[in-house]
């Protein structure tokens, strides 16, 4: 369950989280293998959150505020907390 994995899948619903990677892998793999209502609902449910988060206008959006952040930096306006690479 690395980083920012678990604020984009949703335990259960359009995935599986597991704390270890071979042996959770593997049962969620058999999981879902064996169950066609699983994986048509998890599919369902990855598509509408695909569909509705992940628009075009917001990649802008958060596109435009990367480089505003980054251009405050370079600008001396601010401080990133090592964000973006950046010290």
């Amino acid at each position: 369950r690395p980083g920012d994995i678990p604020k984009l899948v949703e335990d259960g619903a359009i995935g599986f989280l597991f704390p270890s990677w071979v042996h959770g892998f593997s049962r969620s793999l058999r999981k879902f293998i064996a169950d066609p209502k699983l994986r048509r609902r998890m599919g369902q449910a990855g598509r509408e959150r695909a569909l509705k988060e992940l628009t075009l206008d917001r990649m802008l959006r958060e596109t435009e505020r990367v480089y505003h952040e980054v251009l405050q930096e370079v600008r001396g306006e601010r401080k990133m907390k090592g964000k973006y690479g950046v010290a």
